[in-house]
């Protein structure tokens, strides 16, 4: 039986979500609490076997306009030995009463990928969560994992203490901090920060129930980098960073020492698994196909690639665009570069929260 059940607070479906394979935490209920917040509808759509839920996904929408687009990330999940018969109900409910959806399948989730391209879903090039990831195995001896790092990493790991460098545990009064080093690297990077009301929303629905965590780099007491992580199932996912490059103290290497730091304190608190946040999927195909040397891997993930992470691949996204004068207005915008990278952008800031008739009029610091 297939019903929705949108309870704020629902452990039985968290531990469905940490119990079976590509359960995230973008697919629990705190995570639905932020998403809420951030004024998005949730509908948690939940199959039970019995009394057991044996599959379900969190369907978040907003109305954009005349139409109300939906995003599912890491869904839909089923149980081992799910049927397939229960994928395509679970396909076919994610897509009810919306004009559009976007859907990330989850890990090792080639079943709901089938069902999903079954359902006539697309090929999608609309981000609603990273389709790659580099992850670190946490859970292996410290040893093993400053072994496994890059020679510099090794290298700064028993250097920080001696020029200065300390690693604290942030809490929600240093979120200003983290946004103004996020900003300064938005600044360096070109691309669009987190608002402020991102970064409490996401630490109200997540920190209390540890869900969230941050840690702050300072040299001789001055903050030069933070980073804000999320934590469910095992896993340590890195959420929002910033970093002062413009500080007298940047070549301490400060970020590195937070990503040490963080894998330190995974492995000490029994996660599996640190995750980096996301690469370019060009990037994990070049490294799952051992092309260390590829230009989509030396231009931007060297930094990730030095603490010894694997390359992490998910099914590709997808997309149901139901109504007719939308199919056309994406096609369109899709066949020009400059409108295509618009697109993309305004779909990016709608799953961060941003109102509708703002999508097209912000700065670059959103």
């Amino acid at each position: 039986m297939i019903g929705v059940e949108n309870d704020a607070r629902h452990p039985e479906w968290d531990g469905f979500v940490r119990s079976v394979p590509g359960g995230d935490i973008d697919q629990s209920a705190p995570w639905a609490r932020f998403r809420q917040a951030m004024g998005f509808a949730l509908r948690r759509i939940v199959a039970r076997r019995g009394t057991a839920i044996v599959g379900g996904a969190q369907v978040f929408a907003r109305r954009v306009g005349p139409w109300r687009l939906a995003y599912v990330p890491y869904g839909p999940l089923t149980a081992p030995g799910a049927s397939g018969e229960l994928a395509a109900e679970l396909v076919g409910a994610i897509a009810r009463g919306v004009d559009a959806v976007f859907v990330q399948p989850p890990a090792r989730g080639e079943g709901i990928a089938t069902a999903l391209h079954a359902a006539r879903f697309a090929e999608s090039d609309v981000r609603v969560a990273p389709s790659a990831t580099l992850r670190l195995d946490v859970s292996r001896p410290i040893e093993d994992l400053e072994r496994a790092a890059s020679r510099h990493v090794r290298g700064r790991i028993r250097r920080w203490e001696r020029i200065g460098v300390e690693v604290r545990e942030g809490t929600r009064d240093d979120l200003d901090l983290l946004l103004e080093l996020h900003v300064r690297s938005a600044e360096h990077g070109g691309f669009t920060p987190v608002s402020r009301t991102y970064l409490e929303r996401l630490w109200d629905a997540l920190a209390p129930d540890g869900h969230a965590w941050m840690l702050v780099g300072s040299v001789d007491g001055d903050p030069v980098a933070a980073d804000l992580f999320s934590r469910f199932g095992g896993v340590v996912t890195g959420r929002v960073h910033g970093f002062d490059r413009a500080s007298p103290h940047a070549k301490a290497r400060v970020p590195a020492a937070l990503v040490w730091a963080a894998i330190v304190r995974s492995h000490e608190r029994g996660d599996r698994w640190l995750d980096f946040g996301g690469i370019s999927r060009p990037a994990a195909v070049a490294l799952t196909e051992e092309r260390r040397d590829s230009p989509a891997v030396r231009t931007k993930h060297e930094f990730k690639l030095a603490f010894g992470g694997r390359p992490f691949l998910y099914p590709p996204p997808v997309e149901l665009v139901r109504d007719p004068a939308l199919r056309a207005g994406l096609r369109l915008a899709r066949s020009v570069r400059p409108a295509r990278r618009s697109m993309r952008r305004a779909l990016g800031r709608m799953r961060m929260g941003v109102p509708w008739h703002r999508l097209g009029t912000l700065s670059a610091r959103g």
